[in-house]
């Protein structure tokens, strides 16, 4: 069974008046730094998802929406349908505007899927992302009936399970919706409290 990443390209950044994807960060990109991360959690494959067009290097793999606005459900869409010969995928989320998530976490996500006997998706107490999906011919079918519909009918419709976070992880998942968001998270002293 293969092990698909997704960055979620941040949508149509309205809030941010600006495209989240090629923000700097870390003498790299968002973008970049999400995919890094995936592909250092064992993803055979990370995909960057957009709604929109963007200019991204060749190296990039972008994978735009099959159904536009449908936010994190027309990703996964994308994917499966990408995959549409594979009975059984795994699909781990990340979204591009989280970058303090941790390989290890993404890493833990998997473990407690693993272990999952009655459900087909592990996500984060009080969060919805990032999370892993385990799609397989049932589970894709319930997709195009969530188009339009919000994130978390999504993963309940798959039982999802929750992980408990420590306050200490916890704090690792800031988010950038707002340039003021970045600006403080990444030029100010957050940044080296939390990515030291």
């Amino acid at each position: 069974m293969q092990n698909i990443g997704i960055v979620l390209g941040g949508g149509k950044s309205s809030r941010m008046q600006r495209d989240k994807l090629t923000l700097s960060w870390d003498n790299t990109t968002l973008w970049q730094h999400a995919e890094a991360k995936l592909h250092k959690a064992n993803m055979e494959k990370v995909y960057i998802s957009t709604p929109k067009q963007v200019t991204l290097p060749p190296s990039a793999n972008v994978l735009y929406d099959v159904t536009k606005n449908a936010g994190p459900i027309g990703a996964v869409q994308a994917v499966c349908a990408k995959y549409q010969t594979q009975e059984e995928l795994n699909i781990t989320v990340l979204p591009v505007d989280m970058p303090y998530i941790e390989t290890n976490f993404l890493l833990s996500l998997k473990k407690k899927l693993d272990l999952v006997t009655d459900g087909n998706a592990v996500s984060v107490e009080n969060f919805y992302f990032p999370c892993i999906l385990h799609m397989n011919s049932q589970s894709k079918k319930k997709i195009t009936s969530f188009i339009g519909k919000p994130w978390h009918s999504f993963l309940q419709a798959l039982s999802v399970h929750y992980l408990p976070l420590t306050k200490q992880e916890e704090e690792k998942f800031l988010n950038i919706n707002h340039l003021a968001d970045y600006i403080f998270l990444y030029k100010g002293k957050v940044h080296d409290k939390i990515n030291p």
